[in-house]
This record gives structure tokens, C-alpha cells and sequence, in this order.
């Protein structure tokens, strides 16, 4: 079981304020703190004497656009890494001898990212990243509106290329939260450039 340790303040009148420390723990055993200061009285759990901790894998993922005429990395990534999505068009039929199946070719593959674009200049914003939010908005916005497609790079933590691909804006909704930030969804769907070739 993975959890963070967690602070408990109770007051006077029974109301709890919760508090996760930002890192991750595996779950031994329980180890109970109460202190009573002033008018408050802090029952602190601490999720295990013995843990290990979770190293957290570490990566960037980098948009650019027209040959690298504009190049942006991601400021957070989102909560869980983006997946992949490959489907294949395959056939079935039926037959006086039941059911064929016909090996077609790869569909485009898709991916989604939800995260969020800051205003503020948080801590943990991606170093090389662009601390203005609306630059990201007005950046996918812009190549929609060019109808030109976009590039995203996968970086590893030894910025090894884990994807490079070509993809085109499906679809890309925001919002601007309660704290300034702005919320979006990024749909891609692969871009296979037209084969000139004669």
C-alpha cells in the first residue's frame, strides 16, 4: 500500500484539518503523536518508522512546431505518464467455416494529456519550461489555426528520446481554475506526412 504521512489538527471544536506531505511512502506500521499547544491539540500519524521511498520517474515531454521555429516543454507533467493508444484495422467475415479474421493495417495512434498551464512561478515548474501559462494556450492555438501539425518529443531523466512524433490537434479545451491556472485536456492523433515520392 503506498501512502504520505498525514498531520491531524483537531481543535477545540472537534473540526480536522488534514495535511500530506508531499512525498510517497510504502506502509509499515502506525506510529501515533499527540501534542497539546495552546488551544489546539495535534494528533500526528506518522505512516511508518520503517518505508522505502518511491522514486518517481522522471521525464519532459517537449512541443514544437515548424521545423523547431517554436519549441516549448511542458511546465508540469500531468498525474499519470500519457497513454499511447494504437488500434489496427483488422476485418472479420463470416464464413461457411465460422469467423476470418483479415490482418489490416495500423490506424493512427492517439494520446491525451490533462494537466495544467501555471501562472505562477511554482517550485516545481519544469526548469526550461515558460513560466506564462497563456503561451501554451496560444500556442496550440496558433497551429490549429495554421492547420499545421505539431511535434511532441518524450524525454527521459537521461533525455534519452522516448517518442518523437508528428501529430495533429483533435481537440484542446481549457479552463481557468479558482487559483489563476489554467486547466486543459490536449487531444493528438498521429501525422503522417503525405509520401511525395514518385
Amino acid at each position: 500500500m503506498v501512502g504520505s504521512p498525514k498531520v491531524v489538527l483537531n481543535n477545540n471544536n472537534g473540526e480536522q484539518l488534514s495535511i500530506i506531505t508531499p512525498f510517497y511512502i510504502i506502509i509499515i506500521k502506525l506510529i501515533f503523536y499527540t501534542v497539546n499547544i495552546k488551544k489546539y491539540k495535534f494528533q500526528v500519524t506518522i505512516f511508518s518508522s520503517l518505508f522505502v521511498f518511491r522514486k518517481e520517474f522522471l521525464m519532459d515531454i517537449i512541443f514544437s512546431a515548424n521545423n523547431n521555429e517554436q519549441v516549448l516543454v511542458l511546465p508540469i507533467l500531468p498525474e499519470n505518464i500519457p497513454e499511447f493508444v494504437q488500434t489496427f484495422k483488422n476485418n472479420t467475415f463470416e464464413t461457411i467455416n465460422g469467423e476470418l479474421n483479415l490482418i489490416g493495417t495500423k490506424a493512427l495512434r492517439t494520446v491525451s494529456i490533462t494537466s495544467f498551464f501555471p501562472n505562477k512561478k511554482y517550485s516545481f515548474i519544469k526548469p526550461k519550461a515558460n513560466p506564462e501559462g497563456w503561451a501554451y494556450v496560444s500556442f496550440f492555438n496558433k497551429y490549429v489555426n495554421q492547420k499545421m501539425p505539431i511535434r511532441m518529443i518524450f524525454l527521459d531523466d537521461r533525455e534519452r528520446e522516448i517518442s518523437n512524433m508528428a501529430y495533429t490537434i483533435e481537440s484542446f479545451n481549457t479552463y481557468v481554475d479558482r487559483v489563476g491556472d489554467i486547466q486543459y485536456t490536449l487531444d493528438l492523433k498521429e501525422y503522417r506526412f503525405p509520401n511525395t515520392r514518385n
